[in-house]
């Protein structure tokens, strides 16, 4: 029988605002991992992006301090965002700095990693340019390995289905390839794919098909969501993500880490989390359902 009890929602705190649209900042990230716990969260995904908080702007003391306020809240630490402009990775003029951003976020995700309770192990989830130049991404790859990271990418399809990286093409997917199934090739490479329903469902491809066939190249996958006007909360009114179906495929698929609560062009996420979160632990599927059927709705 298939588990998908061990699924824990992590809050991803990566574009929220605060009333008259200000940016989050380190003084009032409290308010986010205080709504991560009122929502019932298990954890908190950071963003190194958030002014205060980036990597580099913290000392090993400002460390320890931003876990202790991570644990006291309740909560433990999935990982990091590092969501900045994709073409940085492939323009020389912003390769190196948009390279050192990655292995500072390597470096505190492992670092905050040990210092948490940790879910799923340390990673940085991003996203690259499709012309990201293959030394670039084996130099990301040896930064994320140097810390024991992985990197999740949000883009789809992920650049680390590469042969020159060692990741055999996968079969295709709704017309888009996809990474390879479990197998030997993806096991010494720290690239994973972290699935974002809606970027899929915007392509008009089955993030519930797709996640029961990523296997091992899957890790810290996203729950998101759209409507036909764009995105939207998941669970919400004209939610497309059957979220049963979605749990049931992670499940198939081997994994049993952290989802990551995905709010970015969300309005108002600050109201929207505690309903996803809700909709995401009563959407737990009876014996039957893992039993009678595959789990989501056709088309």
């Amino acid at each position: 029988m298939l588990s998908t009890s061990d699924l824990p929602l992590s809050l991803s705190l990566t574009t929220f605002r605060l009333e008259g649209d200000r940016e989050l900042t380190s003084g009032t990230v409290r308010d986010a991992l205080a709504l991560a716990a009122a929502s019932r969260c298990e954890a908190v995904q950071l963003s190194a992006t958030i002014p205060g908080l980036r990597p580099r702007e913290l000392d090993r003391s400002a460390r320890r301090d931003l876990a202790a306020a991570i644990r006291r809240a309740g909560l433990g630490f999935s990982g990091l965002d590092l969501i900045i402009p994709p073409e940085h990775f492939r323009q020389p003029e912003h390769q190196d700095r948009a390279v050192a951003a990655i292995f500072q976020a390597c470096e505190l995700a492992a670092e905050l990693s040990g210092l948490l309770p940790g879910l799923g192990g340390a990673s940085v989830s991003t996203v690259l340019d499709p012309a990201t130049p293959l030394a670039v991404r084996k130099e990301l790859a040896e930064s994320a390995s140097r810390s024991g990271c992985v990197l999740c990418e949000l883009n789809w399809p992920p650049l680390s289905d590469q042969t020159e990286l060692g990741v055999p093409p996968g079969s295709a997917v709704g017309g888009l390839p996809a990474p390879p199934a479990v197998g030997p090739a993806i096991s010494g490479s720290p690239y994973r794919c972290g699935l974002d329903p809606a970027a899929l469902l915007m392509g008009g491809i089955d993030p519930v098909v797709t996640g029961t066939r990523l296997g091992a190249a899957l890790s810290h996958p996203r729950l998101s969501d759209v409507s036909t006007v764009g995105r939207i909360a998941p669970g919400g009114s004209g939610a497309r993500l059957d979220l049963m179906g979605y749990r049931i495929a992670l499940s198939a698929a081997g994994y049993a880490g952290p989802v990551i609560l995905d709010l970015r062009g969300v309005h108002d996420p600050w109201r929207a989390a505690a309903g996803a979160a809700t909709a995401w632990r009563e959407s737990v599927p009876a014996f039957g359902a893992l039993t009678g059927g595959s789990g989501y709705r056709p088309g």
